[in-house]
């Protein structure tokens, strides 16, 4: 099989299609004819390695927009260089092909396991969220109470909003209710003694004040509204 020129290349027309070619240093080409009757040449370079033979893709000639014939051979002369080291180009393109995939594969493997991180991320805020939310302050706590118990009695519980509003509300009516202790109880109380006169020793509204946190805490914790 003669070696071709580029002269020759530039002359291959549409009847030459399927035509194997030599371009000489063991590369072949087989010709191909566009629907525009375009003409490019599939060029692969066979070797020996390891006492096997080899064949691998160069590259595609074309005379506009495809591979010169001297690219095609700095090609195969980088080809050759690895066999002379005894790489095998095919064994070399076929592992960096495996790694590729298996690069695909970690890559969409972390991104899912990124976004069920993220999802499951987003879904401990929004349960952190949704707890904080269903965490009642007391004064939340106060307005449910009216709604659903104080609304029923005779004054519908303005007497008990009103001494709230004076002495309770000041001191814990942002604190999370379950979160109200002793010493919370006894700071308005003090609050309450603290406006204490002679002539109004306020011990009375001290003990209503109280009595009506105890009702309220109690009937919260009868509808599990607050934790034992």
């Amino acid at each position: 099989m003669a070696v071709i020129t580029v002269r020759e290349l530039q002359a291959l027309t549409a009847d030459d299609s399927g035509k194997r070619i030599g371009l000489g240093e063991s590369m072949y080409g087989t010709v191909r004819a566009g629907a525009d009757d375009s003409i490019s040449v599939y060029v692969v370079w066979r070797y020996m390695v390891s006492g096997k033979r080899r064949e691998i893709p160069v590259g595609t000639w074309k005379e506009k927009g495809g591979l010169s014939l001297k690219a095609l051979r700095d090609r195969r002369d980088i080809l050759a260089a690895e066999v002379r080291t005894q790489v095998d180009p095919v064994e070399r393109r076929a592992a960096a092909k495996l790694k590729r995939e298996a690069d695909k594969v970690t890559a969409k493997l972390k991104a899912q396991a990124d976004a069920a991180e993220a999802i499951r991320v987003q879904q401990l805020r929004l349960a952190a969220q949704a707890t904080e939310k269903a965490r009642l302050t007391v004064r939340q706590l106060f307005e449910r109470w009216q709604q659903l118990d104080l609304g029923n009695r005779v004054y519908k519980g303005t007497d008990v909003l009103r001494a709230f509003n004076a002495d309770v509300f000041p001191i814990i009516g942002d604190l999370a209710a379950e979160d109200v202790r002793k010493s919370h109880v006894q700071g308005v109380l003090d609050s309450i003694r603290a406006r204490a006169t002679a002539n109004r020793p306020r011990i009375s509204m001290q003990k209503k004040t109280l009595s009506d946190m105890r009702q309220m805490f109690g009937w919260a914790l009868e509808r599990d509204y607050l934790l034992n």
